[in-house]
């Protein structure tokens, strides 16, 4: 889970551990990408926020999509889903979360 909101990647652990995840919670960007590529065995999807201050979602997707192309990645944002989201469904991301979203819209958003 990356976010930069504290109490965003709270919640978000506490409903995907409720689905049996394991969770694992990143506040930036970079952070991720530098954890992604020493774990990426160990890591089955990622939910990534869109607007973040160090990286946006659209340049951590590509990056991550890099680092391994079959990567499983959500895009999460509290925006409404418009073309650039459209863009990078169409680029292979899994699917987009509407914040703030509930159990059952996470739920369905990875395929549960």
């Amino acid at each position: 889970m990356v976010d930069d909101e504290e109490v965003v990647r709270q919640v978000a652990a506490r409903m995907l551990k409720s689905l049996g995840y394991q969770v694992i919670c990143i506040g930036t960007a970079q952070e991720a990408l530098d954890y992604y590529q020493r774990r990426i065995r160990d890591i089955d999807l990622i939910v990534v926020d869109l607007i973040m201050p160090d990286m946006n979602g659209k340049a951590v997707f590509e990056r991550l999509r890099e680092i391994n192309p079959r990567a499983r990645i959500v895009i999460s944002s509290g925006y409404n889903q418009d073309a650039s989201i459209e863009a990078l469904i169409g680029a292979g991301a899994r699917g987009f979360l509407q914040k703030p979203y509930r159990l059952n819209q996470l739920s369905a958003a990875l395929g549960d």
